[in-house]
């Protein structure tokens, strides 16, 4: 392997080429480019997708033209680097070429660094059929090439994969001809097929496209396409499916012209949680001065394939004359944070740029440049760890159309500027609570003590506990900030209970985790009691206020009982119980509790109600009281001693 001398351009350096101006990211390489495809071959074309295993280490698959016997003939090679760039294997054949000429690699990965090649092979160009081979993250192959499609005979365009965690994955390819259509199959983590091949909705060709396919964690297929109005744009649309194609949702329309907004074509990626990230290139028009401008932007989708997370966010610079297309996405390991990338042609050349996104949509990096001295990459593929990233793609080297195009690699280290997670507590215990009944919430601070943006990803909970309110997915929490996420236990069995919290951030690559512990009770009372405190406001001395209620309910699956309630307290005097309607209380039955306050004295005056219970419940429940007295107390000496003597001033509130 060679490593190719090479000069690195900040985004700034960048536009001020193309004349423009922006403060954005300077990218610190880790080595120089490498050269992924030695020996060099009159053409050597990079695969979509990048294989990650947890380490960062990564694998490249792509296409190398060359002769055989002859006549022109293709093979698929693949080859496994480490993520500091010590070659980790030899270039090495996906198939032996039985199979005819082998093309249009795709490969993809799970949370294991297994990883799935798929790629189309044919002995004529017309006539090609899909392959697929499995392969363990150190690059041993699992299996022999398996043949996805099964319509021999009919003409495929290049294969598609995507993976979830588990290692199930989808394999997708476009059908050409009078029934042109996307074709996909899914199979599970050991290479079984979970059902045949099926098409998607009818591509209008010319007039429609593929955004791409994913698949989610649970096995959604995730399918995206988009429509082609002559004068204003291209109307993506996502649909789920199940893994027999089966339509789960109807076609949604996730992106639409609008205005001076005309959209093109783009491309998709579904997260672990079945967030659907889509990345456009689109134009904008200025009126103004009757031009247009290419963009690219980015934005997120929920599972159900039809709402909008966070909608449309530039990564471009806006207003910028040049061509920015073919936009790409990378997810982050720990899931938190989505980078897009894209080349952009000016007259001085062309290069490709990454811009990444926080999980709720906020920007964690300005467009900075990842390649440039190559004359026609494609948009940088990106493999993203804490320690930093890989950018890789293929290209002709300065400009000199009579070398090889060859495939690239190079390493970005992290920026100096890190997020640091801190948790509030490692463990949250609930106590006990009887089954089939929901705990009152325990609360988790999230901080931030680094010097960057944290983002927060996805939050799951194991167990039976789960998430009541998550106040960290509104935004990134800057430095010094904290956001708080709400939890809840909900025992299904009267024994002990424990879970775990995990929290995707880009603070580390992997979740960081909160033990979760409860017990269930199969047959016990539920005290509820609100509210905790009682506040009367002002009241005059020595007279008596209205009368203030605290409500008893009994939220669990068995009776309970309400034993005999008291004011205790400094100043428990000017406190009293004036009705009392509560004993035995069944489940789901509440009763109240009535108190009024007669200040005898000025000032604030504080007491509490204690309620205690019987069967089991171990601590009675404290309601704090508290009022005000307003008026005048005075010593009149009558006597030796005297008496004080108070008088009230204005209405009891």
């Amino acid at each position: 392997m060679r490593r190719i001398p090479g000069s690195i351009v900040s985004g700034a350096a960048l536009l001020a080429i193309a004349g423009l101006a922006l403060a954005a990211d300077t990218l610190v390489p880790r080595y120089a480019p490498l050269l992924i495809s030695d020996p060099p071959a009159p053409d050597q074309g990079i695969g979509s997708g990048m294989a990650v295993d947890p380490d960062g280490n990564y694998v490249l698959a792509w296409t190398e033209s060359g002769t055989r016997n002859g006549g022109s003939f293709d093979q698929v090679l693949a080859r496994r680097i480490a993520f500091d760039g010590t070659p980790l294997t030899a270039p090495f054949a996906i198939e032996d070429g039985s199979n005819g000429s082998s093309r249009w690699p795709a490969i993809a990965s799970d949370a294991h660094g297994n990883f799935v090649v798929a790629w189309g092979s044919s002995w004529t160009f017309n006539d090609q059929a899909i392959y697929a081979r499995r392969y363990d993250a150190a690059g041993n192959p699992l299996d022999a090439a398996v043949q996805v499609s099964t319509e021999n005979g009919s003409p495929h365009g290049g294969a598609a994969v995507a993976m979830n965690p588990a290692g199930d994955h989808i394999v997708s390819w476009i059908r050409n001809g009078d029934n042109a259509a996307v074709i996909a199959r899914v199979f599970d983590a050991q290479g079984n097929p979970l059902g045949p091949e099926f098409a998607l909705p009818d591509l209008p060709d010319p007039q429609s496209y593929p955004a791409g396919l994913g698949l989610g964690a649970d096995r959604k297929v995730v399918y995206g396409h988009g429509v082609y109005t002559p004068s204003a744009g291209v109307t993506t649309f996502l649909q789920c499916f199940d893994v027999q194609g089966m339509p789960l949702t109807a076609p949604a329309a996730v992106v639409q012209p609008a205005g001076d907004i005309h959209p093109h074509y783009g491309k998709l990626l579904v997260a672990a949680d079945g967030s659907i990230f889509l990345a456009l290139q689109q134009i904008r028009v200025d009126n103004s001065i009757g031009k247009g401008y290419y963009e690219i932007q980015v934005q997120r989708i929920a599972a159900d394939c039809a709402t909008t997370i966070w909608g449309e966010r530039v990564a471009s610079v806006e207003g910028t004359q040049g061509n920015y297309a073919d936009p790409l996405l990378a997810l982050n390991r720990s899931q938190s944070e989505v980078a897009v990338s894209w080349y952009f042609d000016t007259p001085a050349g062309r290069t490709g740029l990454m811009r990444r996104y926080g999980y709720s949509g906020g920007a964690l990096s300005d467009a900075a440049t990842v390649l440039s001295g190559f004359s026609y990459p494609g948009a940088p593929q990106l493999a993203l760890r804490q320690a930093g990233f890989t950018a890789a793609w293929s290209g002709y080297r300065s400009g000199d159309f009579s070398n090889h195009r060859d495939v690239y690699a190079q390493g970005f280290a992290a920026s100096a500027s890190q997020p640091r997670l801190q948790l509030g507590t490692g463990t949250l215990a609930f106590g006990a609570q009887p089954v089939g009944t929901t705990s009152t919430a325990r609360n988790l601070t999230i901080g931030n003590n680094g010097t960057a943006p944290l983002s927060v990803g996805s939050v799951s909970v194991s167990g039976d506990f789960f998430v009541a309110a998550n106040g960290c997915n509104a935004g990134l929490v800057a430095p010094g900030a904290s956001c708080t996420i709400s939890l809840r236990f909900r025992p299904t069995t009267p024994d002990a209970h424990e879970g775990t919290l995990r929290i995707a951030t880009n603070a580390a690559d992997e979740p960081a985790t909160v033990r979760l512990s409860g017990s269930g009770l199969a047959h016990a009372p539920l005290p509820e009691v609100s509210p905790l405190s009682l506040a009367f406001g002002k009241q005059a001395l020595n007279t008596t206020g209205n009368i203030r209620s605290v409500v008893i309910g009994n939220g669990g699956n068995a009776p309970l009982q309400v034993g005999s309630v008291s004011v205790t307290g400094e100043n428990r005097g000017d406190f009293s119980v004036r009705s009392n309607n509560c004993s035995v209380l069944q489940p789901g039955q509440s009763c109240s509790i009535g108190l009024q306050f007669r200040p005898g004295f000025a000032g604030a005056r504080n007491a509490s109600l204690s309620i205690p219970f019987g069967d089991g419940i171990a601590a009675s429940q404290s309601v704090a009281l508290s009022g005000s007295g307003t008026g005048i107390c005075a010593r009149i000496a009558i006597g030796p001693i005297g008496s004080l003597i108070c008088v009230g001033l204005g209405l009891g509130q």
